[in-house]
């Protein structure tokens, strides 16, 4: 081997060290481009923000929306509450009767005139006795002879006794006038037994009154021939008439001593009291009939139609709304919206709300308000949960019905 060849390189061993310089020289550049390239983007970027900004703190800022303005009302938890229920119902007197004789006959006297008051037994009317008393002068005449005729009969029996026990006078002769005095005892006790039933015919000859009244009517006049049971004069008994109603059994069960009734006639009330409540259902209307007595002679007319209302109790917890606070929930609920101020500023709130009664004015609710929450008494359905509110106490029509159910 020549030595030359084993000192001096051959032209490609010499090149190959110089490659990955160049690599190396490539990516350093790549790397230092890629940088200048994100800075001047960063640089851009921050320009631009700050462009923007700039721009936008030269434009006015939009007005802030003012608090709606919504009418409020705090309203109370209560323990239950009162139903005003109506019904029409008559006015009839306590006791109420049509006077007349058991038999006919003619009339030959009326002690009263319609309008008057009697009092119990006072004589109303008398027929024409004569006839009756004839009957009854003839029976004593009669007793009279039979008087006479069972002294004898007595007196003849106790001398044929007498004989007979000396021996002058036989059974059968003592027998005869024993019994011959029986004889005339029993038509004695026949005649007494007709003139009872004389005295009897002659007392219901005259009509009294049963109990303390008012002629309410008079259907007859003196010399009038009238049949037995024919009415000759009305009698309304003088004591605070009562107001008869039909109610359903359920809602009669309920009624007691202590329930609130009004009876309504015309334009003027009067307070009235349970009297009694009678046991059986109308076959026809399905409802029991309740009378309701008045505390008072009232100026009322017999006959004369009118509503009583009934107040009923239900122990339900609950509040008082006005209708117009209500809205709409999700199926079929429905919610209340309330003012929360427990930040700076009154915000609207929502609670959910369940309807146990409502009339034409306001709703009796049960629900998740709290006691003592001021709610929107109107216009609810303008706001949403976190509006601004501005608050002005609703009107007296709302604080009225409101108040109205919690008394």
């Amino acid at each position: 081997m020549n030595p030359s060849d084993q000192t001096a390189p051959s032209a490609d061993r010499v090149a190959k060290p110089k490659l990955p310089i160049r690599r190396l020289l490539t990516t350093a550049a790549t790397i230092m481009l890629t940088g200048v390239f994100f800075a001047a983007s960063g640089v851009a970027i921050v320009g631009g923000s700050r462009a923007i900004a700039d721009r936008a703190a030269t434009v006015e800022a939009p007005v802030p929306v003012p608090p709606i303005t919504v009418p409020v009302m705090a309203v109370e938890r209560l323990d239950g509450f009162q139903i005003d229920r109506r019904f029409a119902g008559q006015v009839e007197a306590a006791q109420q009767t049509g006077i007349a004789f058991e038999a006919g006959g003619t009339i030959t006297e009326i002690l009263v005139d319609e309008g008057d008051v009697i009092a119990a037994g006072e004589v109303i009317a008398r027929l024409d006795t004569r006839l009756l008393i004839a009957e009854r002068n003839r029976l004593l005449a009669s007793r009279q002879a039979l008087d006479a005729q069972r002294e004898l009969a007595r007196r003849t029996a106790d001398r044929q006794e007498e004989l007979r026990e000396r021996g002058f006078a036989s059974n059968q002769q003592t027998d005869q006038a024993t019994l011959t005095l029986a004889e005339a005892t029993a038509r004695q006790a026949e005649i007494d037994a007709g003139l009872l039933a004389v005295d009897v015919r002659l007392e219901k000859a005259e009509i009294r009154a049963p109990f303390d009244g008012r002629i309410a009517s008079r259907s007859a006049d003196i010399g009038a021939t009238v049949g037995g049971g024919q009415t000759v004069v009305g009698l309304v008994e003088d004591v605070p008439p009562r107001f008869r109603v039909g109610l359903a059994p359920d809602l009669a069960d309920r009624v007691h001593g202590e329930t609130k009734a009004v009876v309504t006639l015309g334009d003027t009330q009067w307070a009235v009291a349970l009297d009694a409540i009678l046991p059986e259902v109308d076959p026809v209307t399905r409802t029991r009939k309740v009378l309701f007595a008045f505390d008072e002679n009232h100026s009322v007319l017999l006959g004369d139609t009118g509503t009583i209302t009934l107040t009923e109790t239900i122990a339900q917890p609950g509040f008082w709304v006005p209708l117009a606070a209500l809205r709409d929930g999700v199926r079929g609920t429905w919610t209340v919206m309330t003012v929360d101020e427990s930040a700076d500023a009154s915000t609207a709130a929502i609670e959910a709300v369940q309807i146990i009664h409502a009339d034409s004015l306001r709703a009796y609710v049960s629900g998740t308000l709290p006691d003592r929450a001021t709610i929107v008494a109107d216009g609810g359905h303008q706001i949403v949960v976190g509006q601004a509110l501005a608050t002005t106490p609703a009107d007296g029509r709302l604080i009225q019905s409101a108040d109205a159910g919690a008394q």
